[in-house]
């Protein structure tokens, strides 16, 4: 039921306004529901926060924010949801049987029902944050200002009032017929399943599908996984795009107007492009029942001019499915930044011409406790595997054969009242003396435990939650450098762990909006590099100062960052593909000055439509992806994971524009995690009951 609310997520990036102030203080608490035709009403929070955001005003663009105030870091329920304040939402108020406020909205056939805590101050404040709603939504549909709108009669017929509903989910199935009209095309698709091909148009399905792109006739190849070859499907095909509806879009294939391929453009069709071989990468998915089909196409272009013109259509349909919101509303440098990725050839930084690959990996099993995630000192080459039991094992590696031996088990971890922590994060410390470990159910806390003696011998007390913590500089866990980075949802900071006092924080740069950071690293140097969960990224050389560098947002969530030690490039995890972008353009440092408007060097690396389909990887997800480590050389290539596989890609390659030229190993079971050893071409990878090393090879 959940997966779907993250369709509505639109990123915030409100401004400061007079209305903003005004919207800051009309937040409501209460609980939230979710109903779906057909189904029961059912509680998705127990207790959440709700307020009205501006995005851009002189735009007409605003949001309505929910916070999940049950959500815990590292918990895999949802944080907050944003939705786009307009009509469409059909907004409605009453109270329930048990004289309660409650507000409901509609999202095509979903329905959210926010009913407010009866506490004399959010009672008050109910019918003020309505008003200011409807004005909102009278902004938006006559595009006018909020003071015009205020005085507008017709505000009132935005937000209809029901008084009491004894029986909610009879209101909703009695009214069925009506809200079918709001049925949108993907709903039509997913109910019809495989559509029979071959034999009607695209526009008899759906009539009212607008036509942004068509091709002259090409070549369209399907990948056949049982015989591992691409067959010819077609040599007079036609390459088309239709928008559906407001933020949907098609890639339909069709010879003699008849339809051959139909799929909606999404972050899973894992869109590639081939200059080379004027070649569009892609996949096929199509549900049928409770299954999906999916299928890998190529199609062969007539020119690279076409090409590169659908390349920009694809960018513009990927931002706007993903982020919900008009493409035309950037700015000229932040379209031509998402047009020109994977465009420039960076031969100046190409490292060495060897080719890289996987070699033999030797494994140690354990089945003593399931396996969590492993971190590797650095001085004395140890691997440190946290387990379910609360125990961290520890690890050396044999010189001669690479085997892992086991050379002891920490004791468990307390805190000071001897209570257990769950360990969800952790960063080497002092030396590799020390780490600073992070709790799944205390985010508010950070505990420095000493390996020598097996206890937490400091707790590092703060206000807010902490999400991420990197060392000041790249390497720094290998000295005593006190001083860490630390991030949550809309602040970066320093924490000095010298610090008597158990609040450790010492400089914090505090956003007044919600940017919802995610990850946070240093380079060799100390500059800082800031992602988040709309795609966003920050530089900066001082912390407590504004980011010299602001990256707009690249569409998806950046679940994890790392940088080369010089900081010339940024290595960006999101769920389908990585991010390398050059920090350095035109001899200025992104980290000094901006680049925002200059960057046009990033590459993005997925791996291809028929590697997903052979590998069944489809639907899972990249591990943080990292550069190999090593304080004598440039870094040669990165490694992540995804599903029971490791994948590797040379820097070299990369920056020749090689993007589709990678390794790829299976190690048989779910990788967990799998961090590199310091200057070795080894890999520790972590599965629930085993560690592999994995040699690498030129």
């Amino acid at each position: 039921m959940l997966g779907k609310i993250w369709n509505y997520f639109i990123p915030s990036t409100t401004i400061e306004t007079e209305l903003t102030k005004e919207l800051s203080t009309l937040s409501l608490s209460g609980t939230l529901y979710i109903k779906k035709i057909g189904e029961n009403l059912g509680q998705i929070s127990e207790e959440c926060s709700i307020i009205l955001t501006v995005l851009n005003e002189q735009k007409f663009q605003y949001n309505l924010n929910i916070h999940n105030d049950d959500y815990v870091e590292g918990s895999d329920i949802w944080e907050h949801m944003q939705f786009h304040i307009t009509n469409d939402l059909h907004f409605k108020v009453f109270k329930n049987t048990s004289g309660n406020d409650c507000l409901m909205w509609q999202r095509s056939l979903t329905f959210f029902v926010f009913e407010i805590f009866r506490d004399e101050n959010i009672v008050k404040t109910f019918p003020i944050f309505i008003d200011k709603l409807a004005e909102l939504i009278t902004s938006n549909d006559f595009e006018i200002d909020v003071k015009t709108a205020s005085k507008e009669e017709t505000k009132e017929q935005y937000i209809m009032n029901y008084g009491v509903l004894d029986n909610l989910e009879k209101f909703i199935e009695d009214n069925y017929k009506n809200m079918k009209e709001e049925e949108t095309f993907d709903d039509v698709i997913n109910k019809m399943g495989e559509i029979k091909i071959s034999s009607q148009k695209f526009t008899d399905i759906c009539p009212n599908a607008n036509n942004i792109f068509s091709s002259t006739p090409g070549s369209l190849h399907k990948y056949d996984q049982n015989t591992k070859t691409t067959n010819l499907v077609s040599n007079n095909a036609i390459f088309k795009i239709y928008e559906t509806g407001k933020y949907s879009f098609y890639i339909v294939v069709e010879e003699n107007d008849l339809l051959l391929i139909y799929t909606k453009i999404k972050i899973e069709s894992n869109i590639l492009f081939n200059f080379d071989e004027l070649n569009v990468l892609f996949l096929s998915l199509i549900n049928i029942g409770k299954k999906t089909k999916i299928d890998a196409y190529d199609f062969e272009m007539a020119n690279v001019n076409e090409l590169k013109k659908l390349k920009n259509i694809i960018a513009k349909c990927h931002y706007e499915t993903t982020n919900m919101m008009p493409y035309e509303d950037l700015k000229p440098e932040e379209k031509k930044n998402l047009e020109c990725i994977n465009e420039e050839i960076d031969e100046e930084s190409v490292i060495d011409d060897k080719d890289y690959d996987f070699e033999k990996g030797n494994e140690y099993n354990d089945e003593s406790s399931q396996n969590k995630f492993s971190e590797q000192a650095y001085i004395h080459d140890r691997t440190f595997t946290f387990k379910e039991n609360n125990k961290i094992s520890m690890f050396k590696t044999d010189p001669d054969t690479d085997q892992l031996i086991h050379t002891m088990d920490l004791p468990p971890v307390l805190d000071y009242e001897g209570n257990p922590i769950n360990i969800s994060k952790a960063k080497m410390y002092l030396s590799d003396t020390n780490m600073i470990l992070q709790d799944k159910n205390n985010p508010k806390t950070l505990y420095q435990y000493d390996i020598n003696t097996g206890k937490v011998i400091d707790e590092w007390k703060n206000d807010e939650e902490i999400l991420d913590i990197t060392q000041q500089k790249k390497f720094d866990q290998m000295n005593d450098n006190p001083i860490l980075y630390g991030i949550n949802k809309n602040s970066v900071f320093i924490l000095d762990g010298k610090e008597s006092k158990k609040n450790k924080i010492v400089v914090k740069k505090k956003y007044k909006t919600m940017p919802n950071f995610s990850s946070i690293a240093s380079t060799g140097y100390g500059d800082v590099a800031v992602a988040n969960n709309q795609g966003e990224l920050r530089l900066y050389n001082e912390i407590g100062k504004n980011p010299k560098t602001f990256f707009p947002c690249y569409s998806d969530p950046i679940r994890a960052i790392d940088t080369t030690k010089d900081g010339k490039y940024i290595l960006a995890t999101c769920d389908k593909y990585l991010m390398l972008i050059k920090t350095q353009v035109n001899n200025k440092n992104g980290f000094q000055k901006s680049i925002a408007n200059e960057n046009r060097n990033i590459k993005t690396l997925r791996l291809t439509p028929k590697d997903l389909v052979n590998y069944n990887v489809t639907f899972e997800s990249f591990t943080p992806a990292k550069f190999d480590i090593n304080n004598k050389n440039k870094e040669k290539y990165i490694t992540t994971s995804i599903g029971q596989y490791m994948v590797m890609w040379s820097l070299n390659d990369i920056n020749k524009g090689k993007l589709d030229k990678y390794k790829i190993k299976s190690v048989n079971e779910y990788i967990i995690n799998n961090v590199n050893k310091f200057n070795k071409d080894q890999t520790v990878i972590t599965m629930s009951n085993k560690l592999r090393i994995q040699n690498q090879k030129n």
